[in-house]
């Protein structure tokens, strides 16, 4: 599963709890989504850039 497809689960949630239509399975799957979200950020933040000429 890329990012792409958490943002995509995650959103699909969020429009579910807007409405109040989530079960309790589906509010623990919301925050794992969302926590799992921020880990990848962070791994991605960390990751050093290639140096330009290393990419070119």
């Amino acid at each position: 599963m890329n990012h792409d497809d958490l943002i995509v689960y995650e959103r699909q949630y969020m429009r579910l709890a807007a409405r109040d239509c989530l079960t309790l399975n589906e509010v623990q799957t919301l925050h794992f989504l969302q926590s799992l979200m921020r880990d990848r950020k962070r791994e991605w933040e960390a990751e050093p850039l290639p140096a330009l000429w290393e990419t070119a």
